[in-house]
């Protein structure tokens, strides 16, 4: 196991790489007023556009597998069992995101590239129920606390990650540290919008990534706030994709990806 769990990292933080770039892509347009839709069904949407582009799709959904099945590999056996009750617990929340991405572009795939259910429609259903209501804020607060740790982590230096070996470049780790202050200031936007969509019971609004950065589009500091979002969002991805490149030495991010779909 020790032997095949590097690679299969590597292969699935590839994976994430280009989830990240083009959610960022997708935050870019909407900041210059373009339609777009930056959760994760958007990006994986935008894919299966281009030139073989199910082929992309195809090889995003095998990656996404492969970092669901290393994921849950680490929460369950850890680094050589070096991992504590904390890290076990964001690998297995991590294997379960990533499954059920991964479960998402392969249903693109076969689906032709057509859209899925309604996300705004699942979130009315469940706020319907006054303890559904009550459910989604908690999850909004939850995801503005996730922020705020990413963001001090970003601030602090400590991504919890090291590249294997040498030959990386020098500004790497600062790729890391502006990209978790990207996603950081993604799980505080999202969280804010569905924490007061729960409040003022718009199911709209308590979705996901791309309904936040749409709102915040509609004034000028807001553009500001959803350029700093897409640049952050890539910025992330070139990290990810020199971890994939290089291998990590120590622990890898244990934080859950936002459910922006």
């Amino acid at each position: 196991m020790p032997d095949t769990s590097p690679s299969l990292g590597q292969v699935g933080f590839a994976g994430r790489a280009v989830l990240y770039a083009t959610t960022g892509f997708l935050a870019g347009r909407i900041a210059i007023g373009l339609p777009g839709d930056a959760g994760a069904q958007g990006a994986m949407q935008q894919l299966g556009q281009l030139p073989f582009g199910m082929v992309l799709l195809g090889i995003l959904a095998v990656t996404l597998a492969v970092f669901a099945f290393w994921a849950g590999v680490q929460a369950i056996g850890g680094d050589h069992g070096e991992l504590d009750v904390p890290h076990r617990i964001g690998r297995g929340a991590q294997a379960l995101v990533h499954g059920g991405l991964a479960f998402l572009a392969a249903k693109q795939v076969f689906s032709g590239g057509s859209g899925g259910s309604s996300q705004s429609s699942l979130t009315a259903t469940v706020m319907e129920n006054p303890v559904g209501r009550v459910a989604i804020g908690l999850v909004g607060v939850g995801l503005v606390a996730v922020g705020v740790r990413q963001l001090w982590r970003a601030w602090s230096g400590d991504l919890r990650e090291e590249l294997d070996g040498g030959g990386h470049p020098s500004w790497a780790r600062t790729a890391g540290r502006l990209g978790y202050a990207g996603r950081g200031l993604t799980y505080l936007l999202i969280g804010a919008f569905v924490t007061h969509g729960a409040v003022v019971f718009d199911p709209d609004e308590a979705t996901g990534l791309d309904r936040a950065l749409d709102e915040l589009s509609r004034t000028a500091p807001g553009r500001v706030a959803v350029v700093v979002v897409a640049l952050g969002l890539v910025t992330l991805a070139v990290w990810f994709g020199l971890v994939a490149r290089h291998g990590v030495r120590d622990e890898v991010d244990a934080t859950p990806e936002p459910a922006n779909g």
